[in-house]
């Protein structure tokens, strides 16, 4: 890695790139990447600056009363060392003016040329350099967190790498067989460093290492999209092209979409309170209990599967004039339907409890259970016909009050995308464990991943806007962006909609008939102890797979292509049950959504604990029972932290672990602190269906 006076300009690689306004770009095909390295600290209310490591502590100190006081002023951080990659020549400086004077090197060598500046985690960066540079164009879907921004003075576009490979950067080499590893171990980030601060060789080794991942990573996209410019933005947006690709010129496929697209508003809204994500719960009966011979199923990629098996909206909703008339224990098959309920007197008669409170729009007298609702005086909530089977199957009620309700008529989709979904279920299938093939094959599996996200995308949001300042939102013209959303034909919100909505009822209607048996569950697996019924499994996989084969005779699609053979020639039938644990019975302990562990044969514990990471979180406990409410997870075993935006600092005297003084002027930034987890059986499971989606008018 070279000092940034060593730059002395490069050969540019010029390319012409043609905008959506049909404005024709000269390009830099350069692969320049940004990273640095900063110092988080606290000063306490004393005024005495601290490392982070010392955060918990005065956090959560205690006067001499004992009781538990924070001597925490203010939280601060600062960059001590920039990186950037020109191509694999990575160099570097200490000060966001030696940043200024590099870049203006670059732009004077390609003297006006528009070059783009990779950042792994640019909403991370975007905190210190957005009170450096005057950014514009900054393109994001929430505040903070921007995956394309824009530098004049630079001519110089910078974007997230993070937003497109949803990988993290140590694990960029393995997933996609990239000639290089990122270091790791050879900088400390606990101590205090500045700008003056005596770097070691490892630590400079460290720091360009990053960089050099980065550059290898793009380049690998470069193989596939041949120019920077046609790189996707986003993972989803590597699938929405391919899937263009696949469908283009298809009237069917087109006219599928449109007609399944809604552009009323009211209509709209009634999809934002119908969704719902992922179910994750625990039986309450077993909480906080160990169990042995637990065994654990999951689905075969169960989102593409409904995808393939089942029937969507294909026609815009209607409003029904009556709804009192609609009774929903004779729902119209092959209908789509979107009901607002009031339910008086409601009560789960069955152990696990799925409702969720957080979907409620009114309620009185709920009782939950982990977000979820044991009983409730009344409720109000928007519900389909995926969530009325389960729901009809597990709660009973004194009265019912259908307030609101849509239908539209349901069918396959189009055969196009039906094959689009089963050309990659079959590569990812027979590219598994290839060595030659891995990197085609976590490519293919992350498009195939991709699919569902894709589909429930809403592109009616506020519009997140950065005005060289401060975050804030802007109200869409949602009316015409629905109707511009309808015109394009391309993919239909209410199949994201549904096909979560399916995945979840295939899940819940076999947990419900395993009820007792079924210790955990979330979004497409289940834990059940010893005793339960095989025959939920075999008659959901007979069930799954009639529904599959009922697709493939409408469509003349041959159903060897549902059940692909992997690199050993076994077959594997998408959308069934497979046993997780190879038939290998675990102990099993759950407090709560996303907080379990298990015991194999062999001894090894393994930890799912929201917010610490497994194989860190695993290492604090001694053995299962250790797994209890109240258990420390400690900062420096799980290397947890917890974020602070620092957006008016001034400036300020630092005094690194070296003793050496320097005077910091940050103004903003993002300060990490570690964070100790406490375990506890949390009475409410946080629960976000809309994402933060915001309701339309009619008139806007």
């Amino acid at each position: 890695m070279l000092y940034w006076t060593a730059y002395s300009g490069h050969a540019v690689n010029i390319y012409t790139h043609v905008t959506k306004k049909d404005d024709v770009l000269t390009c830099d095909g350069t692969i320049y990447t940004l990273d640095i390295e900063t110092t988080s600290y606290f000063i306490d209310t004393n005024g005495k600056m601290h490392p982070s490591t010392e955060y918990e502590e005065f956090k959560h100190a205690t006067d001499e009363t004992g009781k538990e006081v924070d001597k925490v002023k203010t939280v601060g951080c600062c960059m001590y060392i920039w990186m950037i990659g020109v191509n694999d020549a990575v160099y570097y400086g200490r000060t966001w003016d030696e940043l200024k004077q590099f870049l203006e090197k670059i732009a004077e060598n390609n003297n006006g040329i528009r070059s783009t500046m990779w950042v792994f985690n640019l909403p991370f960066e975007f905190s210190y350099i957005c009170s450096i540079f005057d950014f514009s164009d900054v393109f994001a879907r929430k505040k903070r967190a921007p995956m394309k921004s824009y530098v004049e003075k630079y001519d110089m576009e910078f974007r997230c790498a993070y937003a497109l490979s949803q990988s993290s950067l140590a694990a960029l080499p393995k997933t996609y067989d990239l000639p290089i590893v990122k270091k790791v171990g050879d900088l400390d980030y606990t101590l205090i460093r500045h700008s003056k601060t005596p770097l070691t060789d490892a630590e400079l080794g460290y720091c360009e290492g990053d960089c050099l991942v980065l550059y290898e990573y793009i380049k690998s996209e470069l193989a596939e999209y041949k120019t920077l410019h046609n790189i996707p933005m986003t993972a989803t947006g590597k699938v929405r092209r391919k899937l263009k690709e696949a469908v283009e010129g298809d009237r069917e496929y087109y006219s599928w979409m449109y007609n399944a697209s809604d552009d009323k508003p009211g209509v709209f809204n009634a999809l934002l309170d119908t969704y719902a994500g992922g179910y994750s719960h625990a039986n309450c009966l077993y909480a906080g209990e160990i169990v042995s011979g637990v065994l654990s199923f999951d689905f075969t990629s169960s989102y593409p599967a409904v995808m393939l098996s089942e029937k969507f909206p294909c026609k815009a909703f209607t409003r029904i004039s009556r709804p009192e008339r609609v009774n929903i224990n004779n729902l119209v098959p092959d209908v789509a339907y979107m009901l607002r309920i009031r339910f008086h007197g409601l009560e789960c008669q069955t152990l696990n409890t799925f409702i969720s409170h957080s979907k409620c729009l009114k309620f009185t007298g709920i009782e939950p259970d982990n977000g979820r609702i044991v009983s409730a005086k009344m409720i109000e909530i928007w519900l389909n016909e995926c969530d009325i089977e389960y729901v009809s199957k597990s709660y009973t009620w004194e009265k019912i009050e259908i307030l609101e309700a849509y239908t539209a008529p349901k069918d396959y989709l189009p055969k196009k995308f039906i094959e689009f979904i089963l050309d990659m279920y079959i590569k990812k299938t027979q590219w598994k464990g290839i060595p030659e093939k891995i990197t085609v094959y976590n490519r293919t599996k992350a498009d195939f991943n991709s699919l569902y996200g894709m589909c429930v995308t809403n592109d009616i949001s506020d519009m997140v806007i950065y005005n060289g300042k401060e975050w804030y939102t802007e109200p869409v013209n949602a009316v015409k962006k629905l109707r511009k959303k309808k015109n394009e034909g391309f993919l239909a919100f209410p199949i994201g909609v549904w096909v979560s909505a399916y995945a979840r009822r295939n899940l819940l209607m076999c947990v419900i008939q395993e009820d007792e048996n079924c210790l955990y569950c979330d979004t497409d697996s289940m834990k059940l102890k010893p005793g339960f019924d095989a025959g939920t499994i075999s008659r959901y996989n007979e069930s799954i797979i009639r529904k599959l084969f009922n697709m493939c005779e409408k469509y003349g699609i041959d159903k060897k292509r549902l059940s692909p053979v992997d690199k050993d020639g076994a077959e594997h039938m998408i959308g069934v049950w497979d046993n997780e644990w190879n038939d290998c019975p675990r102990t099993f302990k759950t407090l709560g959504s996303k907080k379990y562990v298990t015991v194999d044969e062999s001894g090894k514990l393994t930890l799912t604990l929201a917010g610490v990471d497994k194989k860190r979180g695993a290492g604090c406990l001694k053995d299962i029972n250790d797994f209890a409410d109240g258990k420390l997870f400690p900062w420096y075993q799980t290397g947890a932290l917890t974020h602070f935006y620092c957006d008016n600092m001034d400036p300020v005297e630092m005094c690194d672990y070296l003793g050496n003084r320097y005077t910091v002027t940050e103004k903003s930034g993002i300060s990490l602190m570690p964070c100790n987890y406490v375990l506890g059986q949390s009475s409410v499971q946080p629960d976000c269906p809309h994402g933060g989606w915001r309701h339309i008018k009619e008139t806007q």
